[in-house]
């Protein structure tokens, strides 16, 4: 038994949504930052409805934040509904669909002088994975798997 996929364009499709942010400083160096979008799409191929492949239906992130003197911290979660990725892989409404993610990154910097800058960030710092699961109302099967890890980055920079 074969799989055979090949890009195709649709008939047509919508995609409508918003996003609504928020940023705001203290005067004693502390901030927040939100974000949140909302989207709803459709797409239709050969007159059939179907999902939009690739558009999360809402993201979201908050973070929280120091800037002042020479001191910059921050740490922020990011969060990426379930979405599909792709249609009738193995027929009629038989969906690949990524699950629902968050992100933990947080990073430091200190400005030592006017020339020269220390940072540290983290990314990933839960191990957070990306899981994908093919199938439909009825069945939902293991489809894939990718695990990032956490990374972190040290580094210098200087100004001339």
């Amino acid at each position: 038994m074969f799989n055979i996929s090949r890009p195709i364009n649709g008939d047509k499709a919508t995609a409508r949504g918003f996003e609504i942010g928020l940023q705001h400083l203290f005067d004693n160096g502390f901030g927040v930052r939100a974000q949140y979008t909302r989207n709803k799409s459709r797409s239709w191929v050969g007159g059939e409805e179907r999902a939009l492949e690739g558009i999360a239906p809402a993201t979201s992130s908050i973070g929280l934040l120091y800037e002042k003197g020479p001191w910059s911290l921050s740490a922020t979660a990011d969060h990426t509904d379930a979405f599909v990725t792709a249609t009738n892989v193995l027929g009629a409404g038989f969906n690949e669909r990524a699950k629902a993610t968050t992100w933990l990154t947080a990073q430091a910097a200190y400005e030592v002088n006017k020339w020269l800058r220390l940072s540290i960030e983290g990314s990933n710092l839960t191990d957070a994975t990306q899981e994908y699961t093919l199938g439909n109302n009825d069945v939902k099967l293991p489809q894939g798997y990718y695990r990032y890890g956490r990374s972190i980055t040290v580094g210098a920079s200087v100004k001339f």
